[in-house]
């Protein structure tokens, strides 16, 4: 996904839309602005119902999901399914500030990895590739 595009000298927005599902206010902060300064749009959810909700009336302009796995209401795990019910070609980073010492979850169990460091990239419930 290429955020920025320069032509002629002019540097142009991307027309590429993220969702950042993310409970923690820095956090979710400090993600939204490193995304826009890169040119991205990005719609904002603080948990699993918010971004099921957006994710039905904009899952035609969004480009890509980065979802927190432990969340309140409706978790990171949670949300991932549902969002696979609606579309399984959606693509999702799943992020989570929990440690590997607690052993896999139900996302690495369902081939979505959660490493200790750094981001997987899923597409269709296959492991992706580390950001």
């Amino acid at each position: 996904m290429t955020a920025r595009t320069v032509t002629n000298g002019r540097e142009t927005e991307s027309t590429e839309t993220i969702l950042l599902v993310e409970d923690e206010d820095l956090v979710r902060d400090v993600a939204k602005r490193i995304l826009k300064r890169a040119g991205y749009k990005v719609l904002i959810a603080v948990n699993g119902n918010e971004a099921l909700n957006l994710y039905a009336k904009e899952n035609d302009k969004i480009s890509l999901v980065i979802l927190d796995l432990i969340m309140p209401e409706m978790g990171g795990q949670e949300c991932l399914e549902k969002l696979r019910e609606i579309d399984p070609d959606a693509k999702i980073v799943i992020t989570s500030g929990q440690a590997r010492s607690s052993g896999p979850g139900r996302a690495e169990s369902r081939g979505v990895p959660i490493p200790l460091f750094g981001l997987v990239v899923s597409r269709n419930g296959q492991p992706g590739s580390r950001l």
